[in-house]
């Protein structure tokens, strides 16, 4: 029952994070809340099956928010280093 929600929040987080720009902080606490969603619920589940063993549809969920999870943090890290190599212009028409 622990993995279904887990599941069930990281399916929620990864869409929040895919349909919106939000705040840095709240994109902090949403990342934080992955990561420990993903350390402390779905990898020992994956590593040990838990009680039972995962269902193959879940096993398929689960292999998708992760890949969901790794395209969100590669375009926020195309974000980031465009943001760091950004630098301002003034523009002729712009006045002093």
């Amino acid at each position: 029952m622990q993995l279904e929600t887990a599941i069930k929040r990281l399916d929620i987080l990864v869409g929040q994070l895919s349909a919106t720009t939000t705040a840095s902080s709240d994109l902090s606490e949403a990342w934080t809340e992955i990561d420990d969603l993903l350390k402390s619920v779905i990898s020992p589940a994956i590593k040990s099956g838990g009680s039972l063993p995962l269902e193959k549809e879940t096993k398929v969920r689960i292999g998708n928010l992760i890949s969901e999870i790794a395209a969100l943090e590669q375009k926020l890290q195309i974000k980031a280093r465009a943001l760091d190599t950004f630098v301002p212009r003034k523009n002729s028409a712009d006045p002093v």
